[in-house]
């Protein structure tokens, strides 16, 4: 109503024949759009979002992007592939292990107040392993998260029934210039630097 265009493309599908699977999503706004303001992006830049794929199930891989008023923001990959389970003596089992990966750089900060931009940097990274194991739990053996302030290491594993089973996470507060460190989406919260341990 406001003159600002946006477009949202979805061409998606899975073939159960040949396990295909095909996703091409593209997601573009304008200056001023409706989802640069629901995140209150500062300035409100156009947006451009693509995440592009198309192969086996079992052997798949979509590309994202992510750019603002045409500056690359963030880039990676997703991919998920089965490989056979051995015995013992290298032989074949019969069952299947599905391994995902995320793999994710790019530069954050400027869709954050400028107060927060510190703590992003202009290189964040974001690394995830994942394992969905045959007899139905998830693995969760990585996830890495950098940023210039915060470093996120973890891992976990689900059971069957999607409940934690085990559960390992250390988070890093920490400015590399000892100044301090406001928190994004507080009040102006700072600290020197901190710690959180999380064990399940």
């Amino acid at each position: 109503t406001d003159g600002t265009k946006g477009l949202v493309h979805l061409e998606a599908g899975y073939a159960n024949t040949d396990r295909l699977v095909v996703l091409d999503l593209a997601v573009s706004e304008d200056p001023g759009g409706l989802v640069s303001k629901a995140l209150s992006i500062p300035d409100q830049p156009s947006l451009d979002l693509t995440v592009n794929g198309q192969g086996p199930l079992d052997e798949y891989v979509a590309t994202i992007t992510l750019a603002t008023d045409g500056d690359p923001r963030l880039s990676g990959q997703v991919a998920t592939h089965a490989l056979a389970d051995l015995d013992d003596n290298g032989a074949e089992t019969g069952e299947t292990t599905r391994h995902f990966g995320l793999d994710l750089t790019g530069d954050l900060a400027p869709l954050f107040a400028p107060q927060y931009a510190s703590f992003f940097g202009p290189n964040i990274s974001v690394t995830a392993l994942m394992r969905q194991l045959a007899d139905g739990h998830m693995r969760l053996d990585q996830l890495l998260i950098n940023a210039r302030s915060m470093q996120i290491l973890g891992e976990m594993t689900l059971s069957p029934d999607n409940l934690p089973a085990f559960m390992a996470f250390d988070v890093t507060l920490s400015d590399p210039q000892n100044n301090r460190i406001y928190l994004p989406g507080t009040d102006g919260v700072s600290l020197a630097n901190g710690t959180i341990i999380a064990r399940y």
